[in-house]
């Protein structure tokens, strides 16, 4: 890694011997004391400063408190299962295309939770907010015809304004 920062800063016509700050996001391969970046700047430039990125520190400290959350839990869970639903089966990708259609929404994708990404939550809840209709349509059609189990624990869990006990019957 170090080798590609110094041809990048030898391209730009940037002496790296000028180089008197290293932003990271923290992992050992950028500030291990040996064999880390940061050490390997360290060898031209002994007072160099190495910051920890704040997004990053932010983004670990708010998965740290995240993780202990029962609740969250259980709502990433939802998302990441209306992810499965609708991104498996090109019949249900298109089903929601259509109530899109008919509800006129904008047509908009879910999209996978990705825990190492930043706002990958945020994201997500914005792109199920803006279907939402939509997706409660199409769910509750494949609960009506009964089709798969799982789909049962999605639409009981993301149901808040019907009476949840219509979603108890057996397939």
């Amino acid at each position: 890694m170090f080798e590609t920062i110094e041809k990048s800063l030898q391209n730009n016509h940037i002496p790296i011997h000028k180089v008197i700050s290293l932003g990271t996001d923290g992992a050992e391969n950028m500030v291990g004391l040996n064999k880390g970046v940061n050490a390997h700047f360290r060898t031209i430039n002994p007072f160099l400063l190495n910051v920890h990125c704040w997004l990053h520190r932010l983004a670990l400290a708010n998965k740290d408190i995240m993780k202990d959350l029962d609740y969250l839990k259980e709502f990433k869970g939802i998302i990441c299962d209306l992810y499965t639903f609708f991104k498996r089966s090109s019949i249900n990708s298109q089903k929601l295309r259509e109530q899109q259609i008919i509800f006129d929404e904008k047509e908009v994708k879910l999209l996978r939770l990705c825990e190492v990404r930043w706002l990958s939550l945020y994201r997500c809840v914005i792109n199920l907010q803006k279907s939402m209709r939509s997706i409660m349509m199409v769910l509750d059609n494949e609960l009506q015809a009964c089709r798969g189990k799982k789909l049962k624990k999605i639409v009981m869990n993301t149901n808040t304004t019907k009476n949840t006990s219509s979603y108890t019957t057996k397939c």
